[in-house]
């Protein structure tokens, strides 16, 4: 009907289908650690142990991608499939909208890229079409619909987010204009000096 959103669809199971499963996961593996840990930790307000790829993975699969209590529940009415759906659509969404929010509210300290340097996936929106890519139901423009709801997002990770902020050799990494803007960024604590 009018104002509903799409949901992955019935017929797809993200715990059983492997290769649908894996392609979700690989997606949301393309935040840094850093950023991942602290939206995970936000949106299950449960602490994350580590910041490592293998426990964030482990993680992602047992809380966002899939709900023992709600598993158990559904199973004895025949929905288990729709209802872990449910469960994975919106917890991604809360997941993509608190990481775009506390990135651009510069929540941790030095503000690291948000997603790594080697993913393909350099924006917020660009998170959201490529882990419901395929297996929405319904169709249409997800964002499109979700900004019909008043959910926006907005990051997009620059080039100037990944620059190399390492300094080797003070002689000749100091005449780098990026280095020392970057410097004075964190001397003054004006975060606006790289904008």
């Amino acid at each position: 009907g009018a104002g509903r959103i799409a949901t992955i669809s019935a017929d797809i199971s993200l715990h059983e289908n492997v290769l649908v499963h894996n392609q979700c996961l690989e997606c949301v593996m393309n935040y840094t650690p850093e950023w991942l840990r602290l939206g995970l930790e936000a949106v299950f307000n449960e602490r994350c142990i580590s910041n490592q790829d293998t426990f964030l993975s482990t993680f992602v699969k047992q809380k966002l991608m899939f709900d023992n209590d709600k598993a158990a529940v559904s199973t004895l009415n025949g929905q288990q499939g729709a209802v872990l759906n449910r469960h994975t659509t919106l917890m991604m969404l809360t997941l993509v909208f608190v990481l775009d929010r506390a990135k651009t509210a510069r929540m941790l300290d030095n503000s690291p890229s948000l997603f790594k340097a080697n993913s393909t996936i350099k924006s917020s929106a660009e998170m959201i079409h490529r882990f419901f890519d395929g297996v929405l139901s319904g169709g249409g423009d997800l964002l499109r619909q979700l900004h019909h709801i008043g959910y926006s997002v907005e990051h997009v990770q620059s080039a100037l987010e990944e620059y190399p902020l390492v300094v080797a050799n003070i002689a000749t990494d100091l005449q780098d204009g990026v280095l020392l803007c970057k410097l004075a960024e964190m001397l003054t604590n004006d975060a606006s000096l790289m904008d």
